[in-house]
């Protein structure tokens, strides 16, 4: 009844695989999940916001970025980032020292929204956005 769900990077079809995944789990029974992040580098911060924002209650804040200005960027959850699919169920991220970047955006989006706990090893510690 516990669907792992393993993220080893996040691309352009991790989005996609991701919600497929979670309904296919939903389908085989699964009533809570674990979301594993270890050795997960990172990758498009896209992916990560519209992951984190399917654990977020819309309009919750999923992350903030400031430039080298000072100038703020806040990106909230809601059907924009995830199209409407929301996952309700338990869950539990584990993380180590190599998740990094995105995981890290989606890992503490999930933990600071939905009291989502974080399990393992303390992360990367990357805190920088790349274009």
């Amino acid at each position: 009844q516990v669907g792992v769900i393993t993220i080893s990077t996040f691309s352009e079809p991790t989005v996609k695989q991701f919600k497929a995944t979670v309904k296919k789990l939903r389908k085989e029974g699964a009533k809570s999940f674990v979301l594993d992040l270890r050795q997960n580098p990172g990758g498009m911060m896209s992916a990560a916001l519209s992951i984190s924002s399917m654990f977020s209650k819309t309009g919750q804040t999923v992350l903030q970025v400031e430039d080298r200005n000072g100038a703020k960027e806040v990106y909230k959850a809601g059907k924009k980032l995830d199209d409407g699919f929301k996952v309700t169920e338990k869950t539990a991220v584990l993380i180590d020292g190599n998740s990094a970047s995105a995981s890290e955006i989606t890992a503490a989006a999930l933990h600071q929204n939905s009291n989502i706990p974080l399990v393992g090893e303390k992360s990367f510690g990357k805190g920088t956005v790349q274009n």
